[in-house]
């Protein structure tokens, strides 16, 4: 092996191991973020329930008031309706007496319109109570969960943010080993892909599964050069070169 295809070998693996290193880290970032979602999809819902409790404790009690109102006022009228009979048994005439009845209709219909608004509410105020009841066992339960939970993840969140500032650091160690061009063309495509490094075998690169060109190929697998792959730009890892033949190359 020349000293060029040594100096490109010894690139590589650095570049593999960063890769691997990275990998890794982003496992570790992958649990932070599930635990931190989950503690936040439960504050949310949580905090969901307590909206809709509130509103609908509102509702139920402003129905009440209402159901309330209207007894009172269908007691109110059903009182007034008993003077308007007695003033009916007083009526000095026909007059008086049309006037009187027609005071009674009017009483009646309205005592009638308030006994209907009371059959429409009360079905609805049942069923706001059980709605009352249903969100409250879900919001306990929930609130059980998030207590829970906030125990557990919090201390695993911790726990995997330590272990991501030891990665960094490491990996920042890692990231001197590997010439300044060859890392920012791999962090670019780290960036965008999710990954900078890709096998190659067999003429193809394992991320994207393009044939390269005979040629281009021969060249990495030999370590002449450290190129990219001309489809998704990951830097191409070919296997370590073994001296004498070469039948992977080939």
């Amino acid at each position: 092996m020349t000293p060029t295809q040594q100096k490109h070998a010894d690139q590589i693996r650095a570049l593999e191991a960063l890769a691997e290193h990275d990998a890794e880290l982003r496992r570790i970032e992958a649990r932070i973020a599930e635990g931190e979602t989950q503690l936040q999809t439960l504050t949310r819902e949580l905090s969901s329930l307590d909206a809709r409790l509130s509103s609908e404790k509102a509702s139920l009690v402003e129905m009440h008031k209402t159901m309330g109102d209207l007894t009172q006022e269908g007691r109110q009228m059903s009182t007034q309706i008993d003077r308007s009979r007695e003033k009916l048994s007083r009526a000095r005439n026909e007059r008086e007496n049309i006037a009187v009845e027609r005071e009674l209709d009017e009483l009646r219909r309205l005592v009638r319109d308030r006994d209907d608004e009371l059959k429409k509410l009360a079905p609805l105020s049942e069923a706001a109570k059980k709605s009352v009841a249903d969100l409250e066992v879900r919001r306990e339960k929930v609130a059980a969960e998030l207590e829970s939970s906030e125990s557990g993840s919090q201390a695993g969140i911790r726990d995997a943010k330590a272990e991501a500032e030891v990665a960094r650091a490491a990996r920042a160690e890692l990231t001197k080993k590997v010439p300044a061009m060859l890392l920012k063309r791999y962090e670019q495509t780290l960036s965008r892909k999710g990954s900078g490094l890709a096998k190659l075998h067999k003429g193809l690169c394992l991320a994207c599964n393009i044939s390269l060109q005979p040629q281009l190929y021969q060249r990495i697998m030999r370590y002449d050069v450290v190129d990219q792959c001309p489809n998704c730009y990951r830097v191409l890892a070919p296997p370590p070169l073994v001296e004498g033949p070469e039948s992977e190359a080939t």
